[in-house]
């Protein structure tokens, strides 16, 4: 189910398990908030919740801990967090809690990933206990149509509306591009620009003022720029990119070098993307490109189309030029990152245009 799916129902109640999996991680805890929030509103006590660490816990314990609700009186919520070890080591054992639940006891379990295959998932899925958790997707489903909502900027809006916040849909845009595909970051924004804004309705220049201060870029929009050969709008991204920070993990990266390795990395997987996707253009076949692309099948699509603009004789070119700029990058054979980049990206994007080093 998806997350906005599973906050409805849980307001009807909670059931006996759910399984937190995808690789945004704001939602796996979101939803161990809101499971805990849920449990002490519906009469449960503090007493009755217990959080595990995956890496530590024993599935027949937890089995134990979720039968034990006589002792607490109002049923027990057991969380377990990072639990993809646990599930791969004793996943079997998980499953056979599955089919038996205990009455009146509710079990989360949060993994960055799951395997269909597995008893567990099996189990999981016949509850219609998965909640999907991935990353939302930031740019529109054609990357052509600049401007239009996205994946992101829809839930913007929707957090927004449940803060009673009036922003506009412009200015949930801009909110993602100057935060980055962060929802625990945007979220905290939200808060500030909701009490910025004293329930005045918030548009993009207060996006700016309160948030833009903390901007930073994702490769993801420059990579998508290159595979529509939009020279002028990779530019454009990748000065924001060395002026402004790029996203990362752990927060904003600014080190001019580590940027350009990074960027050069992803165009690397672009152009090996577009070969691939360039080959299989006469399968017919959009769920086999799909996967063997490792990507969703709309975006298999959007992806085979944008493999249309290129020749194959340019994409051989393409990564050479990505694999003499990574080099250049290592050795120092560049003395300017930025320069770097945009040197690589006019190789790619523009036709008749081989890429060549900037001069030191």
């Amino acid at each position: 189910m998806k997350f906005d799916e599973f906050k409805k129902r849980i307001a009807k109640g909670l059931a006996g398990a759910y399984v937190f999996a995808g690789d945004e991680p704001y939602f796996r805890r979101e939803g161990f908030r809101l499971l805990a929030e849920r449990f002490l509103a519906s009469g449960g006590k503090q007493t009755g919740i217990l959080d595990l660490a995956g890496e530590r816990a024993q599935a027949a314990e937890i089995a134990d801990e979720l039968s034990t609700d006589s002792l607490w009186g109002s049923g027990r919520l057991v969380l377990v967090g990072e639990a993809d070890g646990l599930i791969k080591r004793q996943g079997e054992i998980l499953a056979g809690y599955l089919a038996r639940p205990a009455p009146g006891s509710t079990l989360a379990i949060g993994c960055e990933s799951l395997d269909m295959r597995t008893a567990f998932a099996r189990e999981a899925k016949k509850l219609d206990a998965i909640v999907e958790c991935r990353k939302l997707y930031d740019t529109p489903y054609d990357p052509s149509a600049a401007g239009e909502p996205t994946e992101l900027s829809r839930w913007i809006l929707g957090e927004a509306r449940a803060k009673g916040m009036r922003l506009s849909g412009e200015a949930a845009l801009r909110l993602g591009e100057v935060v980055g595909n962060d929802p625990a970051a945007i979220a905290e924004e939200l808060d500030k620009l909701a009490l910025y804004s004293g329930g005045a309705p918030v548009e993009s220049d207060a996006v700016e003022r309160v948030a833009g201060a903390g901007r930073r870029y994702a490769v993801f929009k420059l990579t998508d720029a290159v595979a529509s050969r939009d020279l002028r709008l990779a530019m454009e991204v990748c000065g924001r990119i060395f002026a402004e920070g790029l996203a990362g993990k752990e927060g904003a990266i600014h080190d001019h070098r580590a940027i350009a390795a990074i960027t050069i990395g992803q165009l690397a997987l672009l152009v090996e993307r577009l070969w691939k996707a360039k080959r299989l253009m006469g399968s017919g076949d959009p769920a086999r490109a799909a996967g063997e692309l490792g990507l969703p099948p709309r975006f298999a699509g959007i992806l085979l189309r944008r493999a249309e603009g290129f020749a194959e004789g340019e994409l051989q070119e393409a990564q050479e030029a990505v694999l003499e700029a990574d080099l250049a990058g290592k050795t120092g054979r560049a003395a300017d990152p930025q320069s770097l980049v945009e040197s690589l990206l006019a190789g790619i994007c523009a036709r008749s245009r081989a890429f060549s080093l900037p001069e030191k």
